[in-house]
């Protein structure tokens, strides 16, 4: 089910849209701060928030890390993220997309939507990363051994993008330095 922040929206409202909507993939690997900052970005912007944990649990696929079940994750959130954008409203993914072909169903997706796509990619000292990892989270199994195998499975992000470092006390930063991005390309 979409999770619609209901601030004020500060990018563009259904009655004020100039613009096609935005597709945004807040990606990086777990304990990086991405699921964090994703439902704060959403919030400042008005945006539909779906998380690949989420999507997981509601799916009752958790425990279930094979690639099969995996993408099927990934095509639940496509299937939400469509739905929305066809409506011409701003979507929000948090999700690890560490392989090029999920980023690239989400290009395929943004494109055949007439969307415009942003990604954010979220990475944080490895050090932060193991403390955070080592709190129990309430939507996400990932722990210390999932990110290192994450790590050496990421591959390398081609396309333009906005790389965001997380430490323990900026995320005021973080969100400022993201609508400055998703501002400043508006075409």
């Amino acid at each position: 089910m979409p999770f619609k922040y209901s601030a004020p929206g500060f990018l563009y409202t259904r009655s004020t849209m100039k613009h096609p909507p935005l597709l945004i993939l807040v990606l990086g690997l777990p304990g990086s701060g991405k699921s964090y900052f994703s439902k704060h970005l959403a919030h400042e912007l008005n945006a539909y928030y779906f998380s690949s944990d989420r999507t997981r649990e509601e799916m009752k696929l958790m425990g279930h890390y094979d690639e099969e079940s995996k993408q099927e994750v990934y095509d639940r959130l496509e299937e939400r993220a469509r739905e929305v954008l066809k409506k011409g409203k701003n979507v929000l993914i948090d999700a690890t997309f560490h392989k090029k072909k999920r980023r690239e169903q989400f290009t395929n997706l943004a494109r055949q939507c007439g969307a415009r796509l942003k990604m954010i990619c979220i990475t944080a000292d490895e050090s932060l990363i193991r403390e955070r990892l080592k709190k129990e989270r309430k939507e996400s199994e990932a722990d210390f051994a999932v990110y290192q195998t994450l790590k050496k499975e990421f591959e390398p992000i081609e396309s333009s993008h906005l790389s965001l470092h997380s430490r323990k006390n900026n995320l005021a930063e973080m969100l400022r330095r993201a609508k400055d991005y998703l501002l400043a390309e508006k075409a």
